[in-house]
């Protein structure tokens, strides 16, 4: 799915590594998808959505050179991703708002660089992944007026591009 959009994302993430090339975690992150493409039809009218996403996720990463300063590395993870979408129209006297919130299974994958600066402790980098997770549209669509039609349990995707401060202990 494109979201046709950009949006903010932060995250909160921590690494253990067994060996120097490979860490396993835990993150949490949020992001905001203002304007997102619609998971639902509508015939006709001024449409406004927003959605929320939140994921909490057991991650790894595999460090291509862990040795070198500049290091290339494989993240992904796999958890929960909470969905919250609110959606509001308003056109020739209908006004419809709504909020749904799903709670399904969700992952990414991706490719990442980060580079050392101050004392080989702290580093920078720039990390892009590829997000999925499930939705039911059906959820915003009920109760509602015929103009609104779900489409049921639906696969999402977005992707994000996250720049990193990270301090090794």
């Amino acid at each position: 799915m494109d979201w046709g959009t950009a949006g903010m994302k932060a995250a909160l993430a921590y690494h253990y590594f067994p060996v120097e090339f490979l860490g396993i975690g835990a993150e949490f992150s949020g992001g905001d998808l203002d304007g997102a493409d619609r998971h639902w039809y509508t015939y006709n009218s001024k449409t406004r959505d927003r959605t929320k996403i939140m994921n909490l996720m057991l991650t790894t990463r595999v460090t291509v050179n862990p040795q070198n300063r500049v290091r290339f590395y494989f993240p992904a993870g796999a958890g929960w991703t909470i969905a919250e979408q609110e959606l509001k129209i308003n056109k020739g006297g209908l006004s419809f708002e709504k909020e749904a919130t799903d709670v399904s299974f969700g992952w990414f994958a991706g490719l990442g660089a980060e580079w050392d600066v101050w004392d080989d402790v702290w580093s920078v980098g720039v990390e892009v992944r590829y997000h999925a997770f499930r939705y039911d549209t059906d959820m915003i669509a009920k109760d509602a007026p015929v103009v609104v039609q779900g489409m049921g349990h639906r696969r999402y995707s977005y992707l994000s591009c996250l720049f990193k401060i990270s301090k090794r202990f």
